[in-house]
């Protein structure tokens, strides 16, 4: 049987990334939607860039490197 703290944990994990997803792709499309390109493609590059220096802090900080 699984542990129920892992699916917890795992339920927790996948709710919470679909919602910043959707909430990325929401915002995106409603600053185009706005003739925002330019604040539009400035969203997509600062939430690249800072998800890619979250995972590489991580990696740093959790010895990877």
């Amino acid at each position: 049987t699984t542990d129920p703290r892992l699916l917890a944990l795992l339920g927790t994990g996948f709710c919470g990334a679909l919602t910043t997803f959707s909430t990325f792709g929401y915002e995106t499309v409603r600053l185009a939607q706005d003739d925002e390109w330019s604040r539009a493609i400035g969203n997509v590059l600062v939430s690249v860039l800072a998800g890619l220096g979250a995972v590489a802090l991580g990696l740093v900080t959790g010895g990877a490197f």
